[in-house]
């Protein structure tokens, strides 16, 4: 794999001239995607190479496009090349730290996290796409079947107790603002004083609270430090349909995850155990989907004079 890296990297414009020995390659992980510590000269550099199958889920052209602007934005690095029909990305080098699910449990952890989303919620700015979670399940569901599975037994049993709160999300009004859509731990890199923002495969226009939503369900939040997430983001106190929409995201987030989970194993060749991932998120949305916060928030929502 390094090999076929540091071929890509000899393709990029900034690399021209150079040779494969000028190129020093170190693996950084990735989840779907390949990413790479490239070193040339001393300088540092950070390529992606985008996973197999992974256009079919990720407009490239969207991608590299938001990801830019939330370079400009100043909350993430600095892009300097993309290839929109690959997928391959190089971007600057930050030294930091990902985070990790337990670093949450740090209030001040919260607060860095909650700034660093709402810089990009507040910058004005407006993202090419739109990432609206409704559409999603819709579209997942339907790949998981055509697929034929792998799904939970009781899957689409399990999904009927979420259809009230899917017809009312659909015509519930909400002010899109650009969104990051992933907000898993080690998309959070602590840079020191703050945090920026990595992976805008999944960005787009959205509500604001799924974003929180995301975040508290990635970082299993507990109620207490869920109040904290929302006294960071709202310090004059949090609005309570914004409280309720967050609620209810929460729990599409987890049946959403459940389907990419099960997506990537149906659809491409995965070598991390995505099904455990799968059911992990399959329990959350089936203990949240019937907790009483959510009921609650989904008749509160219903009452409202739109």
């Amino acid at each position: 794999m390094k090999q076929e890296a540091v071929k890509i990297a000899l393709e990029i414009p900034l690399f021209a001239g150079r040779s494969a020995t000028d190129i020093l390659v170190d693996r950084l992980g990735g989840q779907t995607n390949s990413n790479f510590l490239i070193t040339v000269d001393g300088a540092r550099y950070v390529l992606r190479i985008a996973g197999v199958g992974t256009e079919t889920i990720i407009n490239r052209k969207n991608d590299a496009a938001n990801s830019q602007v939330a370079s400009e934005i100043g909350v993430s690095t600095k892009v300097l090349f993309v290839d929109e029909s690959t997928g391959v990305m190089l971007r600057e080098y930050v030294d930091g730290v990902p985070l990790e699910i337990e670093d949450f449990r740090n209030p001040e952890k919260i607060e860095h996290a909650a700034r660093a989303i709402k810089a990009v919620h507040e910058s004005n700015r407006i993202f090419e796409s739109r990432f609206d979670i409704l559409e999603k399940l819709d579209e997942y569901e339907a790949m998981v079947r055509n697929a034929g599975g792998p799904v939970p037994i009781d899957y689409f049993e399990q999904a009927k107790l979420s259809d009230g709160a899917r017809r009312m999300m659909k015509n519930f009004p909400v002010d899109l603002r650009p969104c990051h859509n992933d907000l898993v731990a080690p998309n959070f890199l602590d840079v020191g004083n703050r945090f920026l923002v990595l992976d805008w495969e999944y960005s787009g226009m959205n509500d604001p609270m799924f974003d929180l939503a995301a975040l508290a369900a990635e970082a299993d939040l507990t109620l207490e430090d869920e109040q904290h997430l929302f006294a960071s983001y709202f310090p004059g106190g949090v609005p309570p349909l914004d409280a309720c929409r967050m609620t209810i995201y929460r729990v599409l987030w987890n049946q959403w995850v459940t389907l990419w989970a099960m997506n990537q194993i149906a659809n491409w060749s995965v070598g991390d155990n995505f099904w455990d991932w799968g059911m992990v998120h399959f329990a959350k949305y089936k203990q949240g989907v019937v907790a009483d916060a959510f009921s609650q928030s989904l008749q509160r929502l219903g009452e409202t004079d739109l």
